[in-house]
């Protein structure tokens, strides 16, 4: 798997898993039924990000990885960009962020469990 698939995968999975669980309640009836499966998609929508993170902080980087996601303007020489630079001390505050964000989803889902308004 690429640096720069990765990169996206970890900036894009938490938003697509925040608009997901905060449209299916607009389409959806029911709900209640399926409060298992949308705790487990709020719990991966973090888990996986922190995995990926940890497993760019395994294969460790050599000098500043810069992922450009988008050029948003170009004239001739000069061109601004939508970029992320990834080096060891952004990792180590991504594995941070992803994994107590992680760990709040587990224990929101389980201290909520029985609440009827939870679902």
């Amino acid at each position: 798997m690429s640096t720069d698939l990765i990169v996206q995968l970890i900036i894009l999975l938490p938003l697509a898993g925040a608009a997901f669980l905060g449209l299916i309640p607009l389409f959806a009836r029911g709900i209640r039924a399926y409060k298992g499966f949308l705790g487990a998609v709020g719990v991966l929508m973090v888990a996986i990000p922190f995995g990926l993170t940890a497993f760019l902080f395994a294969q460790g980087v050599d000098s500043a990885y810069v992922a450009t996601l988008y050029t948003w303007l170009g004239a001739g020489d000069f061109s601004v960009s939508i970029a992320y630079r990834i080096d060891e001390l952004s990792l180590i505050m991504t594995l941070v962020v992803t994994g107590v964000g992680a760990l709040i989803h587990v224990y929101a889902v389980g201290y909520m469990a029985e609440d009827r308004s939870f679902w």
